[in-house]
């Protein structure tokens, strides 16, 4: 029955497949056809449309990838994103532990979404009493007067 229907199209807008990541070592079967491996190994087509159709840009075949520039990240947004991904790392862990729990009935599980639901509130609260100390810290800064005596 699957003989009989006819392959599915190709897209014409369709794209060749991406290389992967540079340093990735590419695996292959070695029992892949002759005529495969030529396939895989032609050039890029060197007119792309992009956009609107009509729209044609020519491709130089030598051009290679533009590193990306990453900004330098001030030591405050680095523990910001830090603390931001340990809340949804419990968070994540908290719910699916919960979900295991109700759906397997298993006292472990029920104990484990225990300690991850206190390890979740504990860590909010850890963040809530160092947010209370950083502004206690700039209302004092900013009140001069505190300092005269």
């Amino acid at each position: 029955m699957r003989s009989m229907a006819r392959p599915l199209a190709q897209s014409p807008l369709a794209r060749p497949a991406a290389g992967g990541r540079p340093g990735q070592m590419h695996r292959t079967l070695s029992v892949a056809s002759a005529q495969h491996r030529e396939l895989a190994s032609s050039p890029a087509p060197l007119r792309r449309t992009h956009g609107e159709p009509g729209i044609a840009r020519l491709d130089s075949v030598g051009q290679h990838r533009r590193a990306v520039v990453h900004r330098a990240v001030s030591n405050r947004q680095e523990i910001r994103r830090r603390r931001t991904n340990i809340v949804f790392f419990l968070l994540m862990v908290t719910a699916g532990s919960l979900f295991l729990a109700a759906t397997t009935h298993a006292n472990s599980m029920m104990y484990a979404f225990a300690l991850s639901f206190l390890a979740l509130c504990g860590y909010c609260y850890r963040l809530v009493q160092l947010r209370q100390i950083e502004q206690r810290q700039n209302s004092y800064a900013d009140n001069s007067w505190m300092r005269a005596a």
